[in-house]
This record gives C-alpha cells, structure tokens and sequence, in this order.
C-alpha cells in the first residue's frame, strides 16, 4: 500500500495515525515513476521461521530509505539508509541494500517503507532470508561483471587505436562508451557504492546527457555527416546546445519535469542517430550499415526499458537489464564498424593508387607514342621539305658551272627564293616544337596570335578576348598555359565541327579562368578520355588548376580551365 509525501514532511508517527490513507498498487511491483515527493509503503510480514530476514529494494537512483516497525504501542524501531554515507552499521551495503527486519516468528509484523530518489522509482521489493538474496545479487552481479567487463575491453582496445592511428572517431567512441557505461552504473546503483562522495556523477541528469553528447559526436566523426548529409549536420548545433543545457536546467528545475526533458532528449538525438546513419548509408558509405545496426539495437532495447519505466511493460529480468543488453551489443557493433572503416578506406585508397598507376601509365604510353609520332613528323618534314629543297640549290649552283652571266643571275634568283624557302620551313618546325612569340611578344600575345592562325587555318570564326596575363608564371608555367589553350582549340577543330569560337581569358585575383566555347556537335562521356583532354587534365593537376568540361552534345560545348594565380612564382 503506497502514500505519497508530496513536502517529505510526515514522520512515522504521522503516518501510523494516518494509515487509512494509504492506497493499495494495482501492480506486484509498485511505481511511482519520475518523482520528487517521499513515499511511503505499508506493508506485512510473517516469519515462518525464527531467523532475520532482509528487505531488498531494487530501484534505480534511491537516495533515502528507512524502515520503521512498532516495537511497543506508539513506539517504532528504524533502519536507517542514506546514499553515499556510512549509514546502519546493520544494513548490508552493494548496490541493491539490504535492510533487516527482526520479525517475530509466527507473528505477522506491519512495516512501514520510507523512500526517496533521483530516478524513476520502481519499488520491486523482496523479503528473504540473507542467503535468498545473496544468490540472487550474486547472478545480477556474474552478468554486470560480463557487461562491464566487455565494455572495459572495448574502451581499452580503441584508446589503443587511437594512439595508433590518430583518428579522432576512436577516442570520441571511447568517451561515448565510458558515459554509457556511467549511465547504466546509476541505474544499478554502483556509483552511490564505488564513488559515495560522487553525488554530481550520481545523476542522470549528469552521465546521460553527456553520452548522447560523445554519440552525437562520434556520429559526425565517423560517418563524415557534414560531407555525406549536410542537411542533417546543420541540427547538431541546437542538439548539443540542448544536451549541454539539461545538466545546468537540473540545477533549477524539479525532477519530474527533468524527467520529461530527459525522454524529449533521448528520442531526438534516437532521431538525429538514425537520420544520420541512413543518410550516409544512401550516398554508398558501407560502414554505416554496422552504425544502424549497433545504435538501432541500442534504440530498441532503451525503448523497452523506457517502457518498463513507465509501468506499460512487465519487471522481469529481459527488462531490467534491457538497457545493458542494448549498450553491450552497440559498444561490439560500433568497435567493428571502426575496423570496417579503417578497412573501406584502405579499400578506397589502394582503388584510388590503382587507378593512378593504371591512368599514369595508359598516359605514359600514350606519350611515348606521341613523341615517336613527332619524331617522325619532324623527320618527314624535313626530309619532303628543307630536304628537298637543299637538293634543288644544290643541283642548281652545278648549273652555273656552264652557264653565261645572264643565265647565272636568273639561277642565282632561284637559288636565293629556295633558301627563303627553306628557311621558312625551318621557321614553321621551330616554332611547332616552340613558339617564338613566347620569347619576343609574352604570353597574352602569343595566344593571341594562336587564336588567329587557328581560325584563319580552320575556316572557324574566331572571337578571342584575352586579358594581360603576362608575367605572372613562371616560363615551365607560361608553356603550359600555351599548351592548353592550344589543346583546347586544337580538340575544337578535330572535333567539334564548328563554324564558329570564342576563347575568353580572364584574370581575377588570385587566379585566371580560360573558356572555350563552340556551335558544334559537342561529346559525350565517350570523348573526355582522349589523350589531348588527358594531356590537358596532367597540365592543370601540375599547376593546381581545375579542368571542367560542359558537354552539350548537339548544342555546342563548353571546356574551362581555372589556374591558380601564385604571385611569390616569380619572385
């Protein structure tokens, strides 16, 4: 039977005068739940035999308990408990006491239970002989000791991996951990045993909040939310603000509506979790499927707890340790997606370094096969060309060797237009391997003159509008800028089909952007893995830049280059 003390005002002999009071619990095990009153229980007992019997209270957070029973009319005998002081020397301390009761055999005895707490009160009471509940502390005690134990050993291992490896999501696992496991020591009433003068850390109000902290943490770390889903990271601010208030907010505010404040808490950041996880879990990143796992089981086995808490689910030993069930399974999980992790990236990596090696080498070929192109190119120019052209002036001065002095001149005419010749052949090889420009005008110029010559030599309207870009790279640089653009139109002309081009070079601050666009067929994803894109790509990695192609297949295409302007290149 249950009275309730609302200003925890009543003494013993209040309540003896007042018994008629007292309302009897629907239930075997009572609960008054989240409450800041003292409550009072009435209840009888009768000793079979003559020997102490012990009451046992199993309830989480219980802070005081005393236990009165009327020795003579108008007088009564206490037991007195006090959490975290030395208390009755006749109480047996762990984290469920037990109160002795000196019942007269065959006799019934009434009792009166005085009780208060810092959490939900769940009155599971029992009255045995020592030995009853010393076999029953022991089997809770054998599965606290595995429990505890596991998540010993995980904290440990991933302080180790952390050392190791430096990765910030192992230590802020090992922080999560460690405030579960707080949690779960408050609910089974360790802390008031181990930590007595603790009585900050012997609140929910305290541990609980700063798990879910670490977890909403951890979650960011280690599945990247703020790359993977943006939208998602944009609520931890106003979460952790929250989880960081409820400590400050327990200073000032009942515990009944703390409780609430707690719930709304839990079952937000349960949201933010999951919210999170299937995010990250869509966008292809395979370890968050171990993160669902591990905090949905959490998720699962708090809400069964939770229910038990508010009396809609039964007491029995699956929901008392529901809560730790859940926490132990989430630690092994979460310890296993960080090796999954370590593993996917690794995976990643050495895909990544593969492919480099692959595209370095399909590249490397490809170059070799160019530069023999060139090679024979040159080799053939100067053969059909400056070749034949060096026979003819040979052949002709035998000529004047039996000619008169007007047939010399004529020759000598010849002779003079086929040196000409040739020295402009090797002027257009010159300038092929090299263009001159570079050395006599500078870069703007000689682009400038390369957008012309394009147009003119490919029947293309050529529209260049290029800013002053001179002297801001390097010589190697300036080169490369020339190649590019020169690639750029040379892939239009192959190519595109178009009549008409614009080539815009603009210079911004920090960097310049090079624009090339055309009316013709445009490409698709066919045609950006060409060697002349390629050899463009290599050139813009080199510099820092960024190569970006607009397909418009039908419509025309659009390629951009933006380089990095560094102004200490040059000094």
């Amino acid at each position: 039977m249950l009275l309730e003390d609302p200003g925890k005002q009543l003494t013993i002999a209040d309540v003896a005068a007042r018994s008629g009071d007292f309302k009897r619990s629907a239930d075997a095990v009572a609960v008054p739940g989240a409450t800041s009153s003292a409550w009072w229980v009435k209840f009888d007992v009768e000793n079979p035999v003559d020997e102490t019997l012990y009451l046992s209270i199993a309830s989480a957070g219980l802070q005081e308990i005393d236990l009165y029973h009327e020795t003579i009319p108008g007088q009564f005998s206490n037991v007195r408990y006090r959490s975290g002081a030395a208390g009755d020397g006749r109480i047996i301390q762990s984290n469920m006491p037990l109160l002795p009761m000196h019942a007269p055999p065959a006799k019934r005895t009434t009792y009166y239970l005085r009780v208060t707490g810092n959490a939900v009160m769940r009155l599971r009471m029992e009255v045995a002989a020592i030995e009853y509940h010393l076999e029953t502390q022991h089997e809770d005690d054998f599965i606290h000791g595995i429990f505890y134990g596991i998540l010993l050993a995980l904290m440990i291992y991933n302080l180790f991996a952390f050392i190791t490896l430096r990765d910030v999501s192992y230590l802020l696992y090992v922080l999560y951990i460690l405030f579960s496991g707080l949690s779960t020591l408050v609910l089974n009433n360790y802390i008031a045993v181990f930590f007595p003068s603790a009585r900050w850390l012997n609140e929910m109000t305290t541990v609980l909040p700063g798990g879910m902290l670490f977890g909403v943490l951890f979650t960011n770390t280690f599945l990247r939310v703020k790359e993977h889903a943006p939208l998602v990271y944009k609520l931890r601010v106003p979460l952790m603000v929250f989880l960081i208030a409820i400590p400050l907010m327990a200073l000032f505010v009942s515990w009944p509506v703390m409780y609430i404040v707690l719930e709304a808490a839990i079952y937000i950041t349960f949201a933010y979790w999951l919210a999170a996880g299937i995010s990250v879990y869509v966008k292809g990143f395979r370890p968050a499927v171990y993160f669902l796992a591990g905090f949905g089981l959490l998720i699962a086995f708090g809400v069964v707890y939770n229910l038990r808490d508010n009396g809609l689910l039964p007491d029995n030993a699956f929901t008392r340790h529901s809560a730790q069930f859940g926490t132990a399974l989430e630690a092994i999980i979460l310890s296993w997606a960080l090796t999954s992790k370590l593993n996917f990236y690794k995976r990643a990596k050495e895909t990544l370094q593969l492919q480099a090696m692959e595209q370095s080498s399909a590249f490397s070929k490809e170059m070799i096969r160019m530069q023999e192109h060139e090679r024979k190119r040159i080799a053939s120019e100067l053969h059909d060309s400056v070749g034949q052209q060096l026979i003819l002036i040979k052949n002709r001065l035998l000529l004047l060797r039996n000619k008169t002095e007007n047939d010399a001149q004529s020759i000598s005419g010849d002779i003079a237009g086929n040196v000409a010749d040739t020295i402009q052949e090797i002027r257009n090889i010159s300038y092929s391997l090299r263009p001159y420009q570079m050395d006599m005008m500078g870069l703007t110029q000689s682009i400038q003159s390369l957008a012309e010559e394009t147009g003119d030599g490919a029947n293309v309207l050529m529209d260049a509008g290029i800013d002053n870009i001179d002297h801001l790279f390097s010589p190697e640089n300036e080169i490369n800028i020339y190649r590019i653009v020169q690639e750029l139109l040379n892939n239009m002309v192959k190519h595109s089909g178009a009549t008409r081009c614009t080539l815009r070079v603009h210079r911004a601050v920090w960097l310049i952007k090079i624009v090339v666009t055309d009316d013709g067929v445009g490409f698709g994803n066919a045609n950006e893995n060409g060697f002349g894109l390629l050899s463009i790509r290599e050139r813009v990695q080199i510099m820092g830049g960024q190569f970006i192609i607009h397909p418009g297949e039908g419509k025309g295409a659009a390629l951009s280059v933006n380089i990095p302007i560094s102004y200490h290149e040059n000094t």
